[in-house]
């Protein structure tokens, strides 16, 4: 029965057919935008740490299973530097970082998702770059 709700939240969700059925502290209903920064790509801090323990497409949305220290006031936000590597197709890095320093030592498992619908349409697929992940995932709107 959960698990027929949660398939049904990712197909009436605005992300695109689901391949995995997302667990339950995923809203697939809303996929955030990416951030676009160079500054905060580039930059290294450690109270902000995010690491990916998988990631995959669903819809127009990429699903990352992350962890992180915290004490649940924080949001993972994805950061892209804005770079469109010229292959085929073409390859972007981002960063899952938190909005604000985590300053608990509670550890967090978690399941976001990230809105590629704009890059998707633009090029059709998209290969993500992430760091922790020896494979990248390949994004496609079909």
């Amino acid at each position: 029965m959960i698990s027929g709700i949660l398939l049904m939240m990712g197909v009436l969700s605005g992300c695109k057919g689901p391949d995995h059925i997302v667990n339950s502290t995923a809203d697939t209903r809303y996929c955030a935008p990416m951030i676009e920064s160079v500054i905060r790509f580039n930059t290294e801090e450690e109270l902000r740490l995010v690491e990916v323990e998988r990631g995959y497409q669903m819809q127009n949305c990429l699903v990352l299973e992350v962890s992180h220290s915290g004490c649940g006031t924080e949001e993972v936000e994805l950061i892209w530097d804005g770079v469109l590597m010229k292959s085929s197709p073409p390859r972007i890095r981002v960063k899952p970082q938190l909005n604000k320093d985590a300053m608990c030592e509670i550890k967090k498992f978690e399941t976001v998702t990230f809105d590629f619908e704009k890059l998707l349409q633009q090029h059709g697929k998209i290969i993500v770059i992430l760091p922790g992940i020896s494979e990248p995932v390949q994004l496609d709107i079909n």
